[in-house]
């Protein structure tokens, strides 16, 4: 199974973002799958890839992002929602989830999907909280079904929302969804577990040069 985890902004930034590490060293426990990273390219980049017609690749193979099973988005804050379009828009996969047919599964997590619904129109999967081993089992869940029957098995895990489940209503302007409530994914056994194993090293300067470690969950 492979899977494109990306970070709606630059390498230089996304390489702060412990989220990818936490993942980086929970996936490559697992020979299974292929777990790589992709960032959103600097303008200049986004130009000659343009001009060249060369689509969004992964850091690790340089393979084309819409040819893998998962791509997964974590959404930071809300202001990199545009940046996260543009990273689909870039992979040559169509933006619209109903435009969508045979193309990777498209999955969007993170602090800013504490609302979820203004992404409802371009994700197959929303996941809301703490993500840190259920992304895992959500990839597991993936591996031994086909698509059908591995939408209705994810569908009663907490934090994940499935879009297409949902009935979009409007009230006074706003977008109601109707459907399954669910809960915000918790990971109650933070304090008990081991930090990190491998740090992913940058290959060039990034903006903040530390070493983080989580001392609480919020």
């Amino acid at each position: 199974v492979k899977v494109a985890f990306g970070f709606p902004d630059t390498y230089e930034l996304g390489m702060n973002n412990l989220a990818m590490k936490i993942f980086y060293n929970e996936f490559s426990k697992d020979s299974s799958i292929a777990f790589e990273r992709t960032f959103l390219p600097f303008q200049d980049m986004m130009e000659i890839m343009s001009k060249m017609s060369i689509p969004l690749f992964t850091l690790e193979s340089f393979s084309p992002v819409k040819e893998f099973d998962i791509f997964a988005i974590t959404l930071p804050a809300e202001l990199s929602y545009l940046n996260a379009l543009k990273m689909i828009e870039l992979t040559g996969i169509p933006l619209l989830r109903k435009e969508r047919k045979k193309t990777p599964i498209l999955m969007a997590g993170g602090p800013a999907v504490s609302n979820p619904v203004p992404l409802f129109p371009f994700f197959d999967i929303i996941f809301c909280g703490e993500g840190d081993h259920i992304f895992k089992k959500i990839v597991d869940i993936y591996k031994e079904n086909d698509e059908c029957s591995f939408y209705k098995k994810i569908e009663g895990i907490d934090g994940v929302i499935i879009p297409k489940f949902y009935e979009i209503t409007e009230k006074g302007g706003l977008k109601i969804p109707k459907g399954k409530t669910v809960n915000i994914a918790k990971n109650n056994k933070f304090h008990i577990e081991r930090p990190i194993d491998e740090v992913l090293i940058p290959i060039s300067s990034i903006t903040e040069s530390r070493h983080e470690i989580e001392i609480m969950r919020g």
